[in-house]
């Protein structure tokens, strides 16, 4: 099951029509969150995804991960990774997080058109943050999330090698 359980997020993607939908009043509350993934449950679903908006802007994001596993599914964050620090890498490390999915669409001119100036070089840091929580604690993966458009089509055999310099897990091609 897919929550989208944040509108809000630190970035303006070009190509993304999900942000500021809502005010932040009508957001999921954790307990709300906590009633999705219990239904998800008792439906058979064995994992949930967790997106937004910039699902690290919410401050239940550990504590509904954790219900996650405590009622036995596995857990997927999509982000947009420009959040996570040591700090925040060290709790998913700590978590029982499955999966972190970072959006990435493309080399550093091709993914700051996307998604903002710098958005890359965070990215590529987070990445390589996580790669060394993670290096101690092998309990969750990192894969990239690419929206395949016009804009990012000659940059896909790239984001490939990329993911592999970076020891990433999986890669997802999506269209727009």
């Amino acid at each position: 099951v897919q929550i989208n359980f944040t509108f809000k997020c630190n970035l303006r993607c070009k190509m993304c029509s999900i942000v500021n939908l809502l005010p932040q009043a009508e957001e999921l509350s954790t307990k709300q969150v906590f009633h999705i993934i219990d239904e998800a449950k008792d439906y058979g679903i064995k994992e949930v995804l967790l997106t937004g908006g910039e699902p690290f802007l919410r401050e239940d994001i550990f504590e509904i991960c954790e219900y996650i596993h405590q009622v036995n599914l596995r857990s997927i964050i999509t982000t947009n990774a420009t959040l996570i620090d040591n700090a925040i890498a060290q709790k998913i490390s700590n978590s029982k997080i499955n999966h972190i999915h970072i959006s990435l669409d493309g080399l550093e001119e091709t993914n700051d058109f996307f998604r903002g100036n710098g958005a890359f070089k965070k990215i590529v840091n987070s990445i390589n943050i996580l790669n060394q929580a993670r290096s101690n604690n092998h309990f969750f993966s990192v894969g990239i999330a690419c929206t395949v458009m016009d804009n990012n089509i000659n940059d896909l055999y790239s984001i490939v090698k990329l993911a592999d310099d970076l020891n990433i897990d999986v890669i997802n091609f999506q269209p727009l």
